[in-house]
């Protein structure tokens, strides 16, 4: 399958805010690769031993594995080793994590730009926090959920409105958040709210986000 890996397939990109990163491949054991993918990126099953399992264009396909060590550069998704995977701006080449599961000590497992199955573990940058339930961010800026952190950023023009279709975190107007389900793959932006009760919703029901310490988001009933 081609001679590279689709250069990091798009999954790059602002994956990591800065913290330290793991190079911990993190199975839980019960992840399942996507519609879409050739091959499984936690269980690394392509079946021959120089072949390593990559995020392309079009998913995950086996494309022959780099060597370039975990924490090191990359540009192309399969210059790193099998088990990790090419992200952010320069590229590095990070441990593969599930989304919801496991990682060393603070860190937790941040999606990849168009995955929310699979990321890499992030460790959450001091200094940055905001509150999206208060929206304490400088003028200009708004408080989004971004790679399970709480980051102060400016709204992109989308300006998505509750219940609209969103793609990054900042596309939602201030106090929304984009989330969506694994099963449609479609997210939106919708209110957010404290689960101790005191920060209602208007309408539906307040559901935890994983990692966030007691924020969710109103899920309509």
């Amino acid at each position: 399958g081609g001679n590279n890996g689709g250069n990091n397939g798009g999954n790059n990109g602002g994956n990591n805010g800065g913290g330290e990163l793991s190079c911990d491949t993190m199975p839980s054991g019960n992840y399942t690769p996507a519609d879409g993918d050739a091959c499984d990126v936690v269980a690394q099953d392509c079946p021959d031993g120089a072949d390593g399992c990559f995020f392309g264009e079009d998913g995950a396909d086996c494309f022959p594995a780099g060597d370039v060590k975990c924490g090191d550069t990359c540009v192309n998704a399969n210059d790193c080793r099998a088990g990790t995977i090419c992200v952010d701006n320069p590229g590095r080449c990070l441990g593969i994590c599930e989304v919801g599961g496991e990682c060393p000590g603070d860190a937790q497992c941040a999606g990849l730009q168009g995955r929310d199955d699979v990321g890499v573990c992030t460790i959450p940058e001091p200094g940055e926090d905001c509150d999206v339930l208060q929206q304490d961010c400088p003028e200009g800026e708004a408080c989004y959920v971004v790679n399970a952190n709480q980051e102060c950023t400016p709204p992109s023009p989308a300006n998505a409105g509750s219940g609209e279709a969103c793609e990054f975190a900042n596309d939602c107007q201030p106090g929304l958040l984009c989330v969506g389900s694994e099963e449609d793959q479609v997210l939106m932006c919708l209110p957010a709210c404290a689960t101790d009760g005191s920060v209602m919703c208007d309408a539906g029901q307040c559901a935890e986000l994983q990692g966030l310490g007691g924020i969710g988001v109103c899920v309509p009933n």
